[in-house]
């Protein structure tokens, strides 16, 4: 799982008073993390078998 791109984001949200921020975006890194997955996954069983 690749979380490099959430770090930002997470560290934003932290600084912030706002513990509503911090979970949304925790929530958006857990679903573009499952996103790419999903993305992965799919790209592997469509790809033609040599």
């Amino acid at each position: 799982m690749d979380t490099t791109a959430a770090i930002p984001k997470m560290i934003d949200a932290m600084k912030s008073s706002s513990r509503v921020r911090l979970a949304l975006a925790s929530r958006q890194a857990i679903l573009n993390s499952q996103d790419h997955c999903v993305d992965v996954v799919s790209s592997d069983l469509f790809k033609p078998q040599l």
